[in-house]
This record gives C-alpha cells, structure tokens and sequence, in this order.
C-alpha cells in the first residue's frame, strides 16, 4: 500500500483503488471540467477521443463542417491521449454528427459520442478486485460520492462515480 496526494486528499491505494484507477478518475475529472468550459448547459456538443497527434484544431472543425456549422472546438492531451470536444451551432449538425457516428480525421476514422451530460456518473472498472464490494465502495467514497459499486463477474466491479460532487 502507498499513500499520495489527489486534488488535495490524502489517499491510500488499496488493491480495490490502485493508483493507475485513480490517475483514470482524475483523467475523467479532467474532462469533465473542459466540458464545463467549453460547452453551454443545453449545447449541442459531441466528444471525440484519441484524436491523432498531428491534427490541428483547424482540421477538426473541417472536419465536423460536413454535418453542420460549428460553433467550438476544444482539444485537451489527458493520459497521453488527445480528446475533443466540438459544438455544433445548429441541433440539425448535432443530429448529423450523431448520425454518422464517425469522421475521418488525418488518416484515421474516429468514433463521434454525444458529450455527456455532467451529472451522469463516471465509470470506473476494477479488475482483479479481492476486497467486498462494500470494501471497495468505503475506499472510494473517499474520494467522491459512490452512487454503486456493480460486481460484473468474480473479480470485475464497476464503480459509479457522480463526478460533478469531485472537487
């Protein structure tokens, strides 16, 4: 067990919360907060994750051209990986990104997603879990409110996060 900082908690890794789940859940957090940012509360934004490297802001909004006007796009590099999101200006590019469901980007075809609404919880998956899904969820109301702790099979628990409660 070790012991380190996370938006100003003291927090223990157990074999239920590793480190590498944590840096996960900030990464999320992360995310969140360039939503908060850049998307108004009834915006029609969609998210793009693991945007190729090479690719300008410019590029991506080109690119998202072909379903609507775009108001916005916001791009953030968390955990080595770069995301996106876009705001349509109009609801009909929004329903034509979605639609879709994908976009060419660079020389990759990325996946489109609806940006989430904030108050929808975070999903946390733990493999390899050896504690009771009561351990796990004590261990982790440390750090935010746990809606539930889900056992998937033995050894796989999904925790629920409400992120919009993680300061």
């Amino acid at each position: 067990m070790g012991a380190f900082k996370l938006h100003g908690l003291d927090v223990s890794t157990t074999k239920a919360v590793s480190t590498t789940k944590l840096v996960k859940m900030k990464a999320i957090r992360e995310l969140r907060e360039l939503q908060k940012e850049v998307l108004a509360e009834n915006s029609y934004g969609v998210f793009v994750k693991s945007l190729p490297e090479n690719l300008t802001w410019t590029e991506v909004k080109e690119a998202f051209s072909r379903f609507g006007e775009v108001e916005s796009v916001r791009t953030k590099s968390i955990l080595g990986s770069r995301h996106c999101f876009v705001e349509m200006k109009t609801a009909e590019g929004y329903d034509q990104a979605l639609r879709n469901g994908f976009v060419e980007l660079g020389s990759s075809t990325v996946r489109i997603y609806p940006a989430n609404p904030l108050n929808q919880p975070a999903i946390i998956r733990i493999r390899n879990a050896l504690l009771t899904p009561e351990e796990i969820a004590r261990e982790c109301k440390r750090i935010a409110v746990v809606e539930k702790v889900e056992v998937r099979t033995q050894g796989l628990v999904d925790v629920y996060f409400q992120v919009k409660d993680m300061e």
